[in-house]
């Protein structure tokens, strides 16, 4: 059973505006997805909705950038936990307005990919929270924080150049050598797409076991280490 779940939305600025939700999931093949906006999840129960329709089972996610401008990903069981965190990470975000002319749109959407609003501060732009701090928080409200993309720009280690002992055990890579590298260390790997385009979309993915059936599936079959990567199958 296929999963990317590192998938962006209309929502992060980054991203383009066709990643909506029918947009994302007709143009995906996999089981399950997680949709990690940018510093906030405000399309994350839309997703939910549309998910559930198309009988794809939704992860609540998010991106979460550090003081250090360290990239970090929170997976929850459920949506409550994730919205809880998502408006702390919000009001640790400088108060400064989005410019969508230089920066990107911020698009809030429905179920039918209508448009219904922009989100007015700027998501691209670094918290104020610390490393072990956006990690202490995703943990607090029983999350799991997978440190993103930690082999390249915004990663873990190009920005503070170590993984500090906060017993991180998963994290999520771009390459097969780094997927080999840090699994010889004992660490778990995710492997997903970072889409923000469609064209983007399954470019990377985890494979999980069959019987997936909800999220708490997902998050046991991924503190257990019980994935494989796309480089897996290679």
């Amino acid at each position: 059973m296929l999963g990317d779940l590192h998938v962006h939305s209309c929502l992060s600025p980054c991203a383009d505006i066709t990643m909506t939700p029918r947009g994302i999931l007709e143009n995906l093949e996999v089981g399950m997805i997680s949709i990690t906006d940018h510093n906030c999840c405000g399309n994350a129960r839309t997703f939910w909705k549309v998910c559930r329709e198309r009988k794809v089972i939704f992860l609540p996610g998010i991106e979460i950038t550090s003081i250090e401008e360290v990239h970090i990903l929170g997976y929850f069981e459920n949506l409550e936990d994730l919205e809880r965190v998502s408006k702390v990470v919000y009001e640790h975000l400088p108060n400064v307005k989005n410019d969508p002319e230089l920066f990107g749109y911020q698009l809030l959407v429905n179920e039918k990919d209508e448009f219904t609003g922009m989100i007015e501060k700027n998501l691209s732009l670094a918290t104020d929270l610390r490393f072990e701090e956006v990690i202490e928080l995703i943990r607090r409200n029983k999350g799991i924080p997978v440190p993103a993309h930690v082999d390249r720009r915004f990663g873990l280690l190009h920005q503070l150049g170590f993984i500090p002992d906060l017993d991180l055990r998963i994290i999520e890579v771009t390459r097969r050598e780094s997927m080999l590298k840090f699994r010889r260390k004992g660490y778990i790997v995710l492997s997903s797409s970072d889409a923000h385009s469609i064209d983007e979309l399954g470019s990377r993915y985890s494979i999980f076991p069959d019987g997936i059936r909800s999220t708490i599936d997902i998050l046991t079959n991924i503190v257990e280490g019980k994935i494989k990567t796309i480089w897996d199958t290679m």
